[in-house]
């Protein structure tokens, strides 16, 4: 269970880091090339790994597994990168975060996790300190036609997060990590032939950053599936959906901003759910 929240905790920490990369790097390119090249770059780095460690043999067996969770990572990677592109960051991943109740509900009723009371009020906490880090005192959501694509990301990356247990639990995280990451741009492909997209930047320094956001996001990703391997996902969801107190932390850390009361109240929240769950 400790190794568990580890990996779940450099996943948050990864994936914190990645939003901020991918954020800049839709502000210069093209989300399609952004998904295309950022996760076929991720997905053969961990290939690489699968076979080296010799998990790559059941890849056969795992296919249709491999292209169906690639195309649901396709539909949530264009609707969250849509709403980032619109809104930033700050607004989008308090609504995607939000994904681990439904991770969690759907690890609850069909995989029937056995989760205590003190391990959902947790979940809660880290939950509610994502959103007290992310909406300032009388900061409202606006509906607009950028907030549809947030929702539907979130309710992705719910579905996703809980189907990735099954395959990982018997094919290995490497396997299906790089068999995710690999299968999402090839779905991809058509857009590219349909709208005339070239697949590749002429910029080399923004090449590279969408290479990061790959690496970045498959890591992240892969540490998730080695914590869900060995707990529940009703457990490891909410602490992987603690994303926006990275932001917050390497603020003020890094770029030496000061926070809000409401921000640091937040992130305790957040480490004292994640202490909950791991007692």
């Amino acid at each position: 269970m400790a190794f568990a929240v580890v990996f779940a905790l450099v996943s948050v920490f990864l994936w914190g880091i990645c939003d901020l990369v991918t954020k800049y790097s839709l502000d210069h390119d093209s989300k399609w090339r952004v998904i295309f090249l950022g996760q076929i770059f991720g997905g053969l780095i961990v290939l690489c790994a699968a076979v080296f460690f010799g998990e790559a043999g059941k890849w056969l067996e795992f296919l249709p597994w491999i292209i169906a969770l690639g195309a649901i990572n396709l539909v949530g990677m264009l609707t969250f990168y849509s709403a980032m592109k619109a809104k930033g960051v700050a607004l989008t991943s308090s609504v995607v975060n939000a994904y681990p109740f439904i991770t969690l509900g759907l690890g609850l009723f069909f995989f029937g996790e056995k989760v205590a009371i003190h391990q959902i009020l947790a979940s809660a906490l880290i939950l509610t300190g994502v959103l007290a880090i992310t909406f300032k005192k009388g900061h409202k959501i606006p509906f607009d036609k950028s907030f549809p694509f947030a929702l539907a990301s979130m309710a992705v990356w719910g579905l996703l997060f809980f189907l990735l247990k099954i395959p990982v639990s018997i094919a290995g995280a490497l396997l299906i990590t790089a068999g995710l990451k690999i299968a999402t741009p090839i779905a991809s492909l058509p857009v590219f032939f349909f709208k005339k997209i070239s697949l590749f930047e002429k910029n080399t320094r923004l090449m590279l950053l969408i290479a990061l956001v790959g690496l970045l996001d498959s890591l992240a990703l892969l540490g998730y599936n080695l914590a869900i391997k060995d707990a529940p996902v009703a457990l490891i969801a909410p602490i992987a959906g603690a994303v926006p107190a990275v932001s917050v932390i390497l603020a003020v850390l890094v770029l030496k901003e000061k926070i809000t009361r409401r921000q640091t109240l937040g992130v305790l929240a957040i480490i004292g759910g994640i202490f909950i769950l791991t007692v």
